[in-house]
């Protein structure tokens, strides 16, 4: 599981509702937070890097970054036990491998009796995670990539390999096929994203294959590197600098940043920067792109994908911040090898060692030896003795090693059950750089999305009419996120404005046209709503929310066999009970009584629970 498990900027709603002539579900959409990027085309893009640097890619092919995004081929997912979704009735189990690797759904009454006719067989297409502790899976269900309920385990420190409930699902039960995989996961897996349309989690328009990150991911400028090298080569005088980006020549800041972009979990992430979309660019300076939020005040509770947070509250870093020689990610670890490797693991725990001398006198500019006697020792290295291996919060029977570096370790965390946030539903506060001041610190509209995003919306509403900079006022996760919070208090014409407002910074973006749309229905202005959405659908007819929403305006208007259109086409995309619930009433409202009880008993099979 990566950071890119969370949804960092926006706020969704969920609707249903009985309107009209027949029963009327309404939809609100996010709005896609990852960069639409398409797969780089021609040849290996690590082919020319090898030419010179034959013996790194060589090594950085067995990390886990370089296998971070993987095909199913090679992963085995036999003789796995089914897991159930607790208080849902629904089991899930693997089925198949390679390209016939699938993920079945079944129920169970109340009864346990199972009933074989709920059963759903959802092929996997591709692997999440590089498998050191544990691998999620896409699904493909209605044209559309989902999480699969499950994962795969790992056997890891004492754990057994063994299939589980992914996070999402067991935050939440009965998640089912609804948790999609949109671009801003896979942008912390590859920098080589699909080509897609809408929706954001939509199957690619063109061949693409998963790969984990290559060099790209983190050195940009590769080509002009490959041009600016071979002119050097043939003796001629290349322009100005080598163009590769070089964490050499970064500051500290943008070199943390380098890896705490994917290597930094946060409980939210608010983009600062009018236009920027998705993952801040290799060179950034992170913390002034984006606002990090995690939970407020000292604890000893981790994510899964915390290192970045964590090294920052350690006093290693802190007192090395603004030194000759800062401590990076760099200190302890070379990116382009794999911890798994003897050599490099032993390197990487001794790493404390640069810095703090062994035995003796320190020389100038170098700590204390370890206080602690060689004899009373034992096997333990510095890393056993100064960060403590802890379950994490988010991700059920992993244990990783804690990047605060602490003189005395403190016992290893326990849950009685996950959650999704650091916070938990508490106060959050902002990351920040040792001895700094975060841009925006105290704007209360950067707070409000912040806490929108992680499901805080009690604590959200009351930040919608505080004051926020400028350039946050100029941003679409402002405008959207606000327009959201107004319309789930009623606030309709006001919803409606903001909802123009990120209209006038994302003209072409779907999911605020569908927004905007359930709030003109709302308002009763059906047929400026099915205008928007004609125009709309065209572009994107797979826009399942799209057409919800024109349903209930054309339901509204007394246009009932297009309403009826419409939710067929939405049932062809993606079959969901409470949709087929109220085409069956509008099929009755129509005469057309044998579809209605066809619809009905859809309805029974999408989900049998009620």
């Amino acid at each position: 599981m990566s950071a890119a498990l969370r949804s960092f900027a926006w706020l969704a709603w969920s609707w249903t509702t009985i309107a009209g002539v027949a029963p009327s579900v309404r939809a609100q959409e996010t709005v896609p937070v990852a960069p639409v990027a398409a797969a780089a085309p021609g040849a290996d893009p690590e082919a020319r890097c090898a030419d010179c640097h034959a013996e790194i890619v060589e090594s950085y092919a067995k990390t886990g970054m370089a296998n971070a995004l993987r095909s199913l081929d090679g992963i085995d997912l036999s003789g796995l036990e089914p897991v159930p979704d607790a208080k849902t009735g629904f089991r899930y189990r693997f089925e198949g491998s390679g390209a016939s690797a699938r993920i079945v759904e079944q129920w169970f009454d109340r009864d346990g009796n199972l009933r074989p006719e709920t059963r759903l067989e959802v092929p996997l297409k591709f692997a999440i995670g590089a498998g050191i502790f544990d691998t999620a899976f896409a699904a493909e269900l209605g044209g559309q990539w989902w999480f699969a309920p499950l994962e795969l385990i790992s056997a890891h420190d004492g754990v057994e390999r063994h299939a589980q409930l992914a996070p999402k699902h067991m935050h939440k039960p009965g998640v089912r096929f609804t948790s999609p995989v949109p671009d801003d996961c896979l942008a912390c897996h590859t920098e080589r994203l699909p080509e897609r349309t809408y929706p954001p989690s939509a199957v690619p328009t063109k061949p693409w294959t998963p790969r984990g990150i290559g060099c790209a991911g983190c050195h940009t400028g590769g080509p002009e590197h490959v041009a600016w090298r071979d002119a050097e080569l043939e003796g001629e005088t290349p322009p100005g600098e080598d163009p590769l980006l070089a964490p050499s020549r970064l500051s500290v800041e943008q070199r943390v940043s380098l890896c705490t972009r994917c290597h930094m979990q946060g409980d939210a992430r608010v983009t600062l920067e009018p236009g920027l979309v998705g993952l801040p660019p290799p060179g950034c300076d992170l913390l002034e792109a984006n606002a990090v939020f995690i939970g407020a005040g000292d604890t000893d509770e981790i994510g899964f994908v915390s290192a970045g947070e964590r090294m920052l509250e350690s006093q290693c870093f802190e007192e090395s911040f603004r030194s000759a020689k800062p401590m990076t990610c760099e200190s302890c670890h070379d990116p382009h090898r794999t911890l798994y490797d003897p050599v490099e693991r032993q390197r990487v725990r001794a790493a404390c060692s640069r810095c703090h001398v062994a035995d003796g006198a320190p020389p100038p500019g170098r700590s204390a030896a370890c206080s602690l006697p060689f004899d009373d020792r034992g096997a333990n290295d510095c890393v056993d003795c100064h960060m403590r291996k802890t379950p994490v919060f988010d991700v059920w029977g992993v244990r990783i090693h804690d990047h605060r570096i602490v003189r005395e370790l403190t016992p290893p965390s326990s849950y009685k059950r996950t959650r999704a946030t650091q916070a938990g539903g508490g106060p959050i506060a902002r990351v920040h750089w040792p001895g700094t001041t975060p841009p925006l610190a105290d704007d209360r509209g950067v707070e409000m999305i912040a806490l929108a995003s992680i499901g805080q919306v009690s604590a959200a509403v009351k930040l919608v009419d505080s004051p926020t900079a400028a350039s946050n006022e100029a941003t679409l996760p402002y405008r959207f996120t606000r327009a959201n919070l107004l319309a789930g208090l009623g606030r309709l014409e006001d919803a409606r404005t903001s909802y123009l407002a990120a209209r006038a910074i994302a003209p072409d973006e779907p999911a605020v046209v569908i927004n905007l749309t359930d709030v003109l229905n709302r308002l009763g202005r059906h047929r400026e709503s099915t205008e928007l959405l004609d125009a709309l659908l065209a572009r994107h007819p797979r826009a399942e929310s799209g057409l919800l929403n024109r349903a209930n305006a054309r339901a509204a208007l007394g246009e009932l066999a297009a309403a009826r259109a419409d939710l067929e086409a939405y049932l062809a995309i993606r079959p969901r009970a409470d949709v087929a619930r109220s085409l069956a009433e509008l099929c009755r409202a129509l005469g057309d009584i044998d579809a209605s009880r066809s619809w009905s008993a859809a309805a029974a099979r999408f989900d049998p629970r009620k």
